[in-house]
């Protein structure tokens, strides 16, 4: 780790003569646990965001399909209406699964 320090350092040493330098050690460390968390937490959502729209398309092609070999109309409608409504639904529990979960609170100091 690259750092300038008034006591002269400019790189890391263990342990720090300076005290400002042990300080500076301490919060970098400290943002840097931060930041791989918040990578982790971004990651996750990420890839369940990429989930939820994968499975919605899923069963989109899943209706339209259905649409296309059912020969009663009428019953194909009803059975897209449902097939749509639950995905939907679905959907919006993840999403307020998600809205329910804490975020970034600030580093830890």
């Amino acid at each position: 780790m690259q750092f300038d320090c008034e006591c002269g350092a400019t790189s890391y040493e263990d342990p720090p003569e300076c005290p400002d330098c042990g300080r500076r050690m301490k919060h970098a460390a400290a943002r840097l646990e931060v930041l791989e968390r918040e990578h982790a937490q971004f990651y996750d959502r990420w890839h369940n965001e990429r989930r939820k729209r994968e499975k919605l398309a899923s069963d989109v092609e899943r209706c339209y399909r259905m649409l296309l070999s059912e020969p009663d109309t009428k019953g194909a409608l009803f059975k897209a209406e449902n097939i749509l409504r639950e995905a939907l639904a679905e959907s919006k529990l993840t999403q307020n699964a998600r809205n329910e979960r804490p975020e970034y609170s600030g580093p830890l100091d």
